[in-house]
Protein backbone atom coordinates (compact mmCIF):
# COMPACT_ATOMS: atom_id res chain seq x y z
CA UNK A 1 0.00 0.00 0.00
CA UNK A 2 2.79 2.10 0.86
CA UNK A 3 4.52 1.59 -2.77
CA UNK A 4 1.07 2.85 -4.21
CA UNK A 5 0.92 6.10 -1.83
CA UNK A 6 4.62 6.68 -3.40
CA UNK A 7 4.42 5.75 -7.07
CA UNK A 8 0.35 7.95 -6.61
CA UNK A 9 2.42 10.75 -5.01
CA UNK A 10 5.05 11.02 -7.60
CA UNK A 11 2.86 10.81 -10.57
CA UNK A 12 0.69 13.71 -8.93
CA UNK A 13 3.69 15.90 -8.81
CA UNK A 14 5.29 14.95 -12.15
CA UNK A 15 1.62 16.00 -13.50
CA UNK A 16 2.18 19.63 -11.48
CA UNK A 17 6.08 19.98 -13.03
CA UNK A 18 4.48 19.62 -16.50
CA UNK A 19 1.98 22.43 -15.95
CA UNK A 20 4.18 24.29 -14.61
CA UNK A 21 6.51 24.90 -17.78
CA UNK A 22 2.75 25.62 -19.56
CA UNK A 23 3.19 29.12 -20.15
CA UNK A 24 1.59 31.49 -22.15
CA UNK A 25 3.57 35.15 -21.93
CA UNK A 26 3.62 38.03 -24.45
CA UNK A 27 6.78 38.77 -25.97
CA UNK A 28 7.43 41.94 -28.10
CA UNK A 29 6.60 41.67 -32.23
CA UNK A 30 10.61 42.48 -32.72
CA UNK A 31 11.04 38.47 -30.86
CA UNK A 32 9.17 36.88 -32.91
CA UNK A 33 11.05 34.52 -35.37
CA UNK A 34 12.47 36.28 -38.31
CA UNK A 35 10.24 34.20 -41.11
CA UNK A 36 7.08 35.09 -38.46
CA UNK A 37 7.64 38.48 -38.67
CA UNK A 38 8.15 38.54 -42.49
CA UNK A 39 4.94 36.84 -42.75
CA UNK A 40 2.97 39.49 -41.46
CA UNK A 41 4.98 42.52 -42.57
CA UNK A 42 4.49 40.75 -46.16
CA UNK A 43 0.81 39.59 -45.60
CA UNK A 44 -0.43 42.28 -43.26
CA UNK A 45 1.03 45.58 -44.19
CA UNK A 46 0.13 48.61 -42.49
CA UNK A 47 -1.74 46.11 -40.22
CA UNK A 48 -1.05 46.80 -36.36
CA UNK A 49 0.18 44.17 -34.26
CA UNK A 50 -2.21 43.84 -31.16
CA UNK A 51 -0.87 41.08 -29.23
CA UNK A 52 1.94 38.38 -29.88
CA UNK A 53 2.09 35.13 -27.28
CA UNK A 54 4.61 32.67 -27.01
CA UNK A 55 3.06 30.04 -25.36
CA UNK A 56 5.60 26.96 -24.00
CA UNK A 57 4.77 23.73 -22.60
CA UNK A 58 7.13 21.08 -22.19
CA UNK A 59 7.33 19.88 -25.37
CA UNK A 60 6.78 22.54 -27.88
CA UNK A 61 6.86 26.44 -28.53
CA UNK A 62 4.21 28.50 -30.49
CA UNK A 63 3.69 31.90 -31.23
CA UNK A 64 0.67 33.56 -31.76
CA UNK A 65 -0.08 37.10 -33.23
CA UNK A 66 -3.23 39.15 -33.16
CA UNK A 67 -3.77 41.79 -35.23
CA UNK A 68 -5.82 45.17 -35.60
CA UNK A 69 -8.13 44.06 -38.25
CA UNK A 70 -9.37 40.92 -36.32
CA UNK A 71 -6.70 38.50 -37.83
CA UNK A 72 -5.03 35.85 -36.17
CA UNK A 73 -2.11 33.54 -36.71
CA UNK A 74 -0.22 31.04 -35.31
CA UNK A 75 3.46 29.85 -35.86
CA UNK A 76 5.78 27.37 -34.73
CA UNK A 77 9.08 27.81 -33.33
CA UNK A 78 10.95 28.63 -36.18
CA UNK A 79 8.19 31.07 -37.61
CA UNK A 80 6.13 28.77 -39.64
CA UNK A 81 2.87 29.72 -40.17
CA UNK A 82 0.62 26.96 -38.90
CA UNK A 83 -3.21 28.89 -38.98
CA UNK A 84 -4.58 32.21 -40.19
CA UNK A 85 -7.66 32.70 -38.72
CA UNK A 86 -9.54 35.78 -40.19
CA UNK A 87 -12.32 35.49 -37.71
CA UNK A 88 -15.15 36.07 -40.58
CA UNK A 89 -12.69 37.84 -42.94
CA UNK A 90 -11.28 36.34 -46.21
CA UNK A 91 -7.36 35.02 -45.93
CA UNK A 92 -5.41 36.68 -48.17
CA UNK A 93 -5.01 34.66 -51.77
CA UNK A 94 -1.22 34.84 -51.56
CA UNK A 95 -1.19 32.53 -47.77
CA UNK A 96 -2.83 30.11 -49.62
CA UNK A 97 -1.00 26.99 -52.04
CA UNK A 98 -2.11 27.90 -55.69
CA UNK A 99 -3.53 24.11 -55.74
CA UNK A 100 -5.80 24.36 -53.13
CA UNK A 101 -6.89 27.57 -53.73
CA UNK A 102 -7.53 26.68 -57.47
CA UNK A 103 -9.63 23.63 -56.26
CA UNK A 104 -11.80 25.83 -53.38
CA UNK A 105 -12.51 28.59 -56.54
CA UNK A 106 -13.03 25.36 -58.80
CA UNK A 107 -15.30 23.43 -56.15
CA UNK A 108 -17.19 26.12 -54.22
CA UNK A 109 -16.97 29.26 -56.84
CA UNK A 110 -19.36 31.53 -54.27
CA UNK A 111 -17.37 30.65 -51.31
CA UNK A 112 -14.06 32.59 -49.48
CA UNK A 113 -11.62 30.78 -47.30
CA UNK A 114 -11.98 32.25 -43.91
CA UNK A 115 -9.56 30.00 -42.19
CA UNK A 116 -6.83 27.99 -42.86
CA UNK A 117 -4.46 25.66 -40.75
CA UNK A 118 -1.69 23.28 -41.85
CA UNK A 119 -1.01 20.22 -39.81
CA UNK A 120 0.98 16.96 -40.64
CA UNK A 121 1.06 18.10 -44.30
CA UNK A 122 -2.92 18.61 -44.67
CA UNK A 123 -4.47 22.04 -44.99
CA UNK A 124 -7.60 22.32 -42.92
CA UNK A 125 -9.82 24.78 -44.45
CA UNK A 126 -12.98 26.14 -43.73
CA UNK A 127 -15.13 28.27 -45.50
CA UNK A 128 -17.13 31.07 -44.97
CA UNK A 129 -20.29 28.98 -45.36
CA UNK A 130 -19.16 27.19 -42.53
CA UNK A 131 -18.29 23.83 -44.30
CA UNK A 132 -14.76 22.25 -43.36
CA UNK A 133 -12.07 20.48 -45.15
CA UNK A 134 -9.18 18.87 -45.20
CA UNK A 135 -7.14 19.13 -48.64
CA UNK A 136 -3.30 18.33 -49.88
CA UNK A 137 -1.21 21.11 -51.25
CA UNK A 138 -1.50 19.30 -54.79
CA UNK A 139 -5.30 20.22 -54.22
CA UNK A 140 -6.91 16.93 -53.97
CA UNK A 141 -9.80 16.91 -51.35
CA UNK A 142 -9.27 14.39 -48.47
CA UNK A 143 -12.03 14.43 -46.57
CA UNK A 144 -15.19 16.84 -46.41
CA UNK A 145 -16.58 17.70 -42.39
CA UNK A 146 -20.52 18.44 -42.19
Amino acid sequence: MKRIFIALLMCISMLDVMALNDSERPVAFASLPQQARSFITAHFPDVEVVRSLADKDLFSLEYEVTLANGFSVEFDRKGRWKEVDGNGQTVPDAIIPPAVLETVRREFPRNVIIEISLDNGLYEVTLDNGLEFDIEGSGKMVRIDD
